[in-house]
């Protein structure tokens, strides 16, 4: 995004709040760096950083397997399939329907269809990237952090401390602690819970399932005083959010028990979140058995992928799964609130 752009626009307005910064920054029409047709997710050169579906081939069977486990004993041929927020060409199941009644995307920007009957509906790395409130603890009381135009020297945006004005910073700092550590700094996506309610809505079955990162409430305010926020270009990642806007992603942790909460409002019987290698160990075994067990051509390279999504040290750890599983609207009603 042209910094010159986003000054004008900072000029006419005198300042923005976090989540009016990041969504320009990530969804603006023309500018935004999810809108540009360029190359974002992967290991290759120019791309930004990599996710679960850099290994797409092995990710979909454990999926697959797990969704067969979560929903027995119903089948998987009864449910229609929604992944949400696939990047072009990087859609998990992108070589077909391995089974399911039909399979839909929904791409940045588009509109979700109106669901009815039985679904699954799934998303990868989707809920981290929604605009995010940015608050400080300083002087005995939180502050909201806005983005403004910089002067004639130094850098073309800056941070501003003020009084909490915005709708989600007034949301964030009701919830929080009346004290903290002076300059503590909390990062959270209230568009992310309202997202996901608007995923849950309607009168569908079947199950969610998210893998993501994040943190519980009580790690967000009480032990990350830097924040989570940051952003990722060339797979380095750097803490100043305002540099290069429209060219690098944005992103904070999930508030994984604000979401959870947000599937039981809406009936849901919630698991998670457990670590991604938790999660496939004891929900994906038949698809996992012939992997482990396999001795074919290029099996040294499928157990080397096996070894990326499972290893504590490669995304075995760095995501998290959360799921909830709504059988029937009526039973959904009935569900005890805080089921987990």
């Amino acid at each position: 995004m042209s910094p010159t752009v986003l000054e004008e626009a900072l000029r006419r307005e005198g300042r923005w709040s976090y989540p009016e910064f990041v969504r320009w920054a990530l969804y603006h029409p023309e500018c935004g760096y999810y809108r540009q047709q360029r190359e974002r997710v992967g290991t290759s050169r120019g791309t930004d950083f990599a996710t679960n579906l850099s290994v797409r081939s092995l990710l979909a069977p454990l999926v697959k397997a797990a969704l067969e486990d979560l929903l027995a004993p119903d089948s998987l041929a009864d449910h229609g399939f929604l992944e949400i927020g696939a990047e072009p060409g990087e859609e998990l199941f992108r070589e077909g329907n391995p089974g399911f009644r039909e399979c839909r995307v929904v791409g940045v920007g588009e509109v979700l269809p109106v669901l009815e009957g039985r679904w699954i509906v799934f998303a990868n790395e989707v809920l981290d990237a929604q605009p995010f409130v940015r608050l400080v603890f300083r002087a005995g009381e939180w502050r909201e952090v806005f983005v403004e135009a910089g002067g004639i020297e130094g850098p073309p945006l800056r941070e501003v401390e003020d009084a909490v004005a915005s709708g989600d910073g007034r949301r964030a700092v009701a919830l929080l602690p009346a004290e903290a550590p002076e300059g503590y700094r909390f990062d959270l996506s209230v568009e992310a819970e309202d997202r996901l309610g608007e995923w849950l809505g309607g009168g569908w079955t079947g199950s969610f399932l998210t893998l993501d990162y994040g943190s519980e409430w009580e790690a967000l305010s009480r032990y990350l005083p830097a924040g989570t926020a940051r952003s990722y270009r060339n797979h380095r990642e750097e803490a100043d959010l305002l540099k290069e806007p429209g060219e690098r992603d944005l992103t904070c942790n999930v508030c994984w028990d604000r979401l959870a909460a947000a599937l039981v409002r809406h009936g849901f019987v919630v698991g998670g979140p457990i670590r991604q290698e938790a999660f496939f160990l004891q929900h994906s075994r038949a698809a996992l058995q012939p992997l482990i067990e396999d001795t074919g051509p290029n099996a040294w390279e499928r157990k080397s992928q096996l070894q990326q999504l499972l290893h504590p040290a490669h995304f075995g750890a760095a995501f998290q799964a959360l799921w909830g599983i709504r059988r029937t609207p009526a039973a959904a009603a009935t569900q005890p609130r805080g089921a987990r």
